[in-house]
């Protein structure tokens, strides 16, 4: 669904069972994957069997036992961990270049950034 478009499945911003905080939005995802629920295209909720059908997709079917481990994992949890723990990585990288021009523009001295000057820890090897 990613792949054709980006298809976004619409999930409900308020509702689920509580038990892990992903059953509902799981669930919601899983039938617009079947053909039964709803994708957001232009804003607007459109049943998932015309969006799939537009896009050549066929609804997906689970097997046994397939769906209950779709909506009781912890996909998507972990999905929102890897975008999240993405954009940390973007931020780290874009501070770390801030500060070096920041320092450029400043005339500022490297003698700051020696071992000498680090607080007391453990000896670092010198290379």
């Amino acid at each position: 669904m990613i792949n054709r478009g980006g298809l976004t499945p619409y999930v409900p911003s308020l509702g689920s069972v509580g038990a892990s905080g992903d059953l509902a939005p799981l669930a919601h995802i899983g039938l617009a994957m079947m053909g039964e629920g709803e994708f957001i295209l232009d804003g607007k909720r459109v049943r998932s069997s015309e969006v799939l059908r537009s896009v050549g997709l066929e609804p997906y079917r689970f097997g046994a036992k397939e769906a209950v481990a779709f909506i009781n994992g912890t996909s998507c949890i972990t999905g929102i961990l890897a975008y999240e723990l993405s954009r940390a990585y973007e931020l780290m990288q874009a501070a770390v270049v801030s500060s070096i021009m920041s320092l450029d523009a400043l005339g500022a001295t490297r003698k700051a950034f020696t071992p000498w000057a680090v607080a007391p820890g453990p000896p670092t090897r010198a290379r």
